[in-house]
């Protein structure tokens, strides 16, 4: 019971339990179910109907079986009007989204709706060492690797550094400089393992725009204690295709990296496309190709898996499950030299089957392209969105939650600070950080101004 003298925020707080807190309380488990809680959302004698989604940490079935109600996955959905919905449920209430009027009960305990609505925070970490943009990383072991991109200026100069972010360090994280990579490249794919971290392809310094020359198509390792290994030197292992700006993401499940897409070099394969421009630029191609990269025995294992429905770069690539199911999604990013893209692919990693899903609020890349995912759901932020002639004014601040299990979008979640694309993300206990980036000064010669800025995002309660 919550004492009379104290409001239910004031309990909360002062019980140490917080939104999420409540919600672990549990009940004892009734014979019907071993999952412990219960939460109802009730709609009896209010006006209208109303929709609700939420999700859990743990297990998640329901009581009832309405019509129009999904349960896939750890997440609900579903309409009341006059009516109640009922779901058991383990673990914690992770997020909660409605429309119309309604009431919440969990464990017998009503709660306030709007309590749920909040929009997240963003808070400023310590800053990466130096201002960098267009580079490849990874979350492994609790800490996020910065490495490679480029550096401020009016080209394209690459860089070797590699930097570890530690966020349990300190009040704002501390960074640590540790080897740097074999060799000097922006633009490249960075995907972490349980255990290592891969760098796959990238471009030298200004390549291809200013020297012609292609992008790289090498494959190194970097392995903590024994810094990294040069493995195209070594054994002779090689992406199928020289890229820049591609995606890449490791799946667990079956211990594959999957990589997609990207720019790639003037080119007459089949699998690659310059979207109709004709025009003399060495960056107008890219790859449509899925193919992937089996880190167990340090090869390519299956160098053309599927098509994307349309070859892109610098798109978001993230790994969702769906009723036990895994996909992977490329959502947004650039078509070539002509423009950007809204574009949402699903690809089906049992079936190789691909789905055109609904396409994203905005058309360009987000500055979170490297499995921005908490709780299931894909955090689209920051990003440079155009519309004919391009210019700073098209960095924009933004803050997107795309739910692949609903196919939808939620825009109102609280904005970063600082705009910027072509950032390092990467999501430690359920904190998406975003660092590094660049904005394109174009009535200042085009200078490529990098960026230090260290943003965490912490999901709303």
């Amino acid at each position: 019971m919550i004492r009379d003298e104290l409001t239910r925020r004031e309990f909360l707080l002062s019980s140490g339990l917080g939104l999420v807190g409540v919600f672990g309380l549990k009940r004892a488990a009734s014979a019907q179910s071993v999952l412990p809680n219960e939460i109802v959302i009730s709609g009896r004698n209010l006006p209208g109907s109303a929709t609700y989604t939420f999700s859990v940490t743990g297990e998640l079935e329901a009581m009832t079986s309405p019509r129009g109600d999904v349960v896939s996955g750890q997440t609900a959905t579903g309409v009341v009007h006059n009516w109640k919905d009922g779901y058991r449920y383990s673990g914690q209430i992770s997020e909660f989204e409605h429309t119309g009027q309604i009431r919440v009960f969990i464990n017998g305990l009503e709660v306030d709706p709007a309590e749920f609505d909040a929009t997240g925070h963003w808070t400023e970490r310590a800053p990466l060492p130096i201002a960098q943009s267009d580079a490849g990383g990874g979350v492994l072991d609790g800490k996020l690797y910065y490495f490679g991109g480029i550096e401020t200026g009016f080209g394209l100069q690459a860089a070797r550094r590699t930097f570890v972010y530690d966020p349990a360090v300190g009040v704002g994280g501390m960074w640590k400089r540790v080897e740097n990579m074999p060799r000097a490249l922006w633009g490249v794919c960075g995907v972490a393992t349980n255990t290592e971290l891969y760098s796959f392809g990238g471009a030298p310094t200004d390549s291809p725009y200013r020297t012609g020359l292609p992008p790289t198509n090498q494959i190194f390792v970097y392995r903590p204690g024994s810094g990294w290994t040069n493995l195209t030197k070594i054994t002779g292992v090689r992406c199928p295709y020289r890229n820049w700006g591609m995606g890449g993401v490791y799946n667990p499940i079956d211990g594959l990296i999957y990589c997609l897409g990207g720019a790639t070099e003037v080119t007459n394969r089949e699998s690659a496309t310059n979207h109709g421009v004709t025009r003399d630029n060495p960056g107008r191609y890219d790859e449509s190709r899925v193919w992937t990269f089996d880190p167990s025995t340090g090869r390519v294992e299956n160098p053309d898996l599927a098509r994307m429905p349309l070859a892109k770069r610098w798109h978001t690539v993230a790994l969702v499950e769906i009723d036990g199911r895994q996909f992977i999604h490329a959502i947004g990013g650039r078509l070539g030299v002509k423009g950007p893209t809204d574009s949402n692919y699903r690809f089906d990693i049992q079936t190789g089957e691909w789905r055109i899903m609904a396409p994203s609020p905005l058309s360009g890349n987000f500055g979170t392209t490297n499995n921005p995912v908490i709780n299931n759901k894909v955090y689209l932020t920051h990003g440079f969105f155009w519309n004919g002639a391009p210019s700073q004014d098209d960095y924009l601040l933004v803050c997107h939650k795309y739910d692949p299990a609903a196919d939808s979008y939620r825009t109102n979640l609280a904005k970063p600070t600082h705009p910027r694309v072509n950032a390092v993300a990467g999501v430690i206990e359920n904190t998406l950080y975003v660092v590094g980036g660049h904005i394109k000064r174009y009535g200042e010669g085009r200078l490529h101004d990098c960026m230090a800025h260290n943003e965490a995002f912490t999901l709303p309660r």
